[in-house]
């Protein structure tokens, strides 16, 4: 049974003969799944907007988003988003994307990615890729990929990876590969690889995000809006070429154009982006603004030559495309 309300959801709970309830609500309505029947599948489609609360289940798919609640249970499949709060329970699968807060579980599968805070815990499987922040535990297994912030607690085994910030803690089997950036994080096991010095200067850096580098100019990325534009108000239309007023030589945010190794890395600073593109700046004239435990890695330079718009994967859009 397809619903598209609060009342045809309500009504369709209540009813013992439905046993499957496809919720496909406009987009910005939100619905409120409680009190599930034992056996009734819930489904969110599409982009609907769902709040599971109670024992309910569901199963979140397309680009729909799901609030998880109290002791609610989800199931995220393809490109959808849950947010796990209190004691719920969530299963990460394809490419869906979940932020695991309070004591809330999540289970990370295939190329699931998972921002984990407070005192939730994560399990991270197959390819999956785990952010851990505060005082949140994350067990990472195969070749899952771990992002260890603040306090946060991982126990790494097979080949997963993970990158120690802040204070976190690491315990890992012989064969974990550990990129350690803070000189305070606790390491116990794993193969170390220390890489706190990597933001010594620009042509580090490069190397270490394995830029491409042309004539002494690394390629990297700016997320931008519709009109090219920047919050700062920089427009980086294709073609164009941008200086920067307040230049300033030095490692500290501010004082530059600012920039990212990836176009993911870059949609960080710039959330509402929906366009990427791809620029090229000079090595002599930037300098890498280091991550710390909290920011996303960033460079700043002094001018860039704008070269064309790229997908969020880093792939050529347009003319670009299929030159």
């Amino acid at each position: 049974m397809i619903v598209r309300t609060q009342a045809e959801l309500t009504a369709a709970l209540a009813n013992p003969q439905v046993t499957v309830i496809e919720i496909c609500s406009p987009e910005g309505v939100w619905l409120r799944v409680e009190g599930q029947r034992p056996g009734t599948r819930v489904v969110a489609r599409e982009s609907s907007q769902v709040e599971a609360w109670g024992s309910s289940q569901v199963e979140a798919w397309g680009s729909s988003r799901v609030v998880a609640r109290e002791s609610s249970r989800v199931e995220a499949w393809g490109s959808s988003q849950v947010e796990a709060r209190e004691s719920s329970q969530v299963v990460a699968w394809g490419s869906s994307q979940v932020e695991a807060r309070e004591s809330s579980q999540v289970v990370a599968r295939e190329s699931s990615q998972v921002e984990a805070r407070e005192s939730s815990r994560v399990e991270a499987r197959e390819s999956s890729r785990v952010v851990a922040r505060e005082s949140s535990q994350v067990e990472a297994r195969e070749s899952s990929r771990v992002v260890a912030r603040e306090s946060s607690q991982v126990v790494a085994r097979e080949s997963s990876q993970v990158e120690a910030w802040g204070s976190s803690q690491v315990v890992a089997s012989p064969h974990v590969a550990i990129h350690l950036h803070s000189g305070v994080a606790q390491i116990e096991g794993g193969v170390i690889i220390d890489v706190t010095s990597v933001d010594a200067t620009a042509a580090a850096w490069a190397e270490h995000h394995g830029l491409e580098v042309q004539d002494d100019m690394a390629l990297v990325y700016k997320a931008v809006d519709d009109r090219w534009s920047t919050p700062r108000g920089f427009v980086y239309e294709p073609g164009a070429y941008l200086t920067a007023p307040d230049w300033r030589d030095d490692g500290e945010c501010g004082g530059g154009l600012h920039f990212g190794p990836t176009p993911r890395y870059a949609r960080d600073y710039h959330q509402e982006a929906t366009r990427y593109v791809k620029v090229a700046i000079p090595l002599d004239k930037a300098r890498p603004i280091p991550g710390g435990p909290y920011d996303t890695a960033k460079i700043k330079a002094a001018s860039c030559l704008v070269l064309g718009e790229v997908t969020i994967d880093g792939e050529p859009v347009g003319a670009e495309a299929t030159a």
